[in-house]
């Protein structure tokens, strides 16, 4: 049997093997707690943690929010992101474009 690709055909992958992957809609489930998750696992170099200035909470956000460009960037026209809690970090700001771009971003309470 020979596969083809569908239309109608969808791919489901972790986010840290979505490196690469595009489609035409990308669902970013649970983007919050990829988030928090990368947050408390981030990794750094003994020069970076050796650093006068280093500050670990912080450069473990910043370490997240580079690994959340990978999912953002999937979509080639249309981009869903669920949160699992609004009060996120995540869902936070996601809220506040919400309300600064009202006719950009649609908010779906479920």
């Amino acid at each position: 049997m020979i596969s083809r690709t569908s239309l109608d055909q969808f791919r489901i992958v972790q986010y840290e093997s979505c490196r690469g992957l595009e489609g035409w809609v990308a669902v970013c489930f649970g983007l919050d707690e990829f988030f928090e998750y990368k947050r408390s696992r981030a990794e750094f170099t003994v020069a970076e943690k050796t650093d006068i200035f280093f500050e670990e909470a912080k450069a473990g956000a910043e370490y997240a929010k580079r690994w959340l460009m990978i999912p953002l960037t999937r979509a080639m026209d249309t981009l869903v992101l669920h949160v699992s809690n609004e009060s996120s970090y995540v869902g936070g700001i996601l809220k506040d474009l919400y309300r600064k771009y009202p006719e950009d971003v649609t908010w779906i309470n479920l």
